[in-house]
C-alpha cells in the first residue's frame, strides 16, 4: 500500500511540475501548419526528449551529487527554492528566462521537451522523489507522467479549442500554486534533514 501511495505522490508531483497543459500554446504555435502525421511525429519528439532526459537524470543525479559533495538535504533546500520561484512565476504569470526560438522544427520540439516539459523543476523533483519514494517507483511515475504528457500533446488542438486560452491560463496558475506548496515541503524537509 505504501508503494502505491509513493507512486501516486511521485506521479502527481511530476505532472504538477511538468504542467503539460502549459506546453500546449508553444506546441500548437510550432505545429500549426503541420499535417496530422507530422503533428504525431512532433508530439513524439517532444515527449521522447522530455522522457529520456528525466529518466537519465533520475539515474545520474545522485552520482553527480556524490561527486560534487552535495547532500540530498542541501539539494532539497536549493531545489525547493527553484521550484518555489517557478511556482511564483506560474501563479503571477511572470517569465524570468529569456526563452529563444529555433528555426528547425525538430530542435524546437526538443526545446518543448527540454526545458519546457522537463525543466530544472522536474529534474529536481525527480531526484528528490527517487530519494524519498525509491528509484523504481520514481522511474515508473516519470514514465506515466511522460505518457500522460504525450497524450495531452496528441490532443492539444482539441484541448485548446474546448478550454480556450483563458482556461489554460487559469489551470496553469492553479498548477503554479500546487508547485509552490510542493516547493515549501521540499525546503522544510531539507532544513529538517
Amino acid at each position: 500500500m505504501a508503494i502505491i501511495e509513493d507512486f501516486l505522490r511521485a506521479f502527481i508531483g511530476l505532472v504538477v511540475i511538468m504542467d503539460p497543459l502549459a506546453s500546449i500554446p508553444a506546441y500548437l504555435a510550432l505545429t500549426r501548419n503541420f499535417s496530422p502525421k507530422r503533428m504525431f511525429e512532433a508530439a513524439n519528439i517532444a515527449s521522447i526528449s522530455a522522457g529520456a532526459t528525466l529518466i537519465a537524470f533520475i539515474f545520474v543525479g545522485p552520482a553527480l551529487f556524490s561527486f560534487l559533495s552535495i547532500t540530498i538535504a542541501n539539494f532539497k533546500v536549493a531545489g525547493g527554492i527553484v521550484l518555489l520561484i517557478m511556482g511564483i512565476e506560474h501563479v503571477l504569470g511572470l517569465r524570468l528566462d529569456s526563452g529563444g526560438s529555433k528555426k528547425h522544427y525538430s530542435l524546437s520540439l526538443v526545446i518543448i521537451g527540454v526545458p519546457l516539459i522537463t525543466g530544472p523543476g522536474a529534474l529536481t523533483a525527480a531526484t528528490l522523489l527517487a530519494d524519498s519514494a525509491g528509484l523504481w517507483v520514481t522511474v515508473a511515475a516519470a514514465l506515466c507522467a511522460i505518457i500522460l504528457t504525450r497524450i495531452i500533446l496528441g490532443y492539444a488542438d482539441r484541448i485548446s479549442s474546448k478550454v480556450g486560452p483563458l482556461g489554460l491560463e487559469v489551470f496553469s496558475r492553479i498548477m503554479g500554486l500546487l508547485l509552490a506548496a510542493i516547493a515549501v515541503a521540499f525546503i522544510r524537509s531539507g532544513l529538517v534533514g
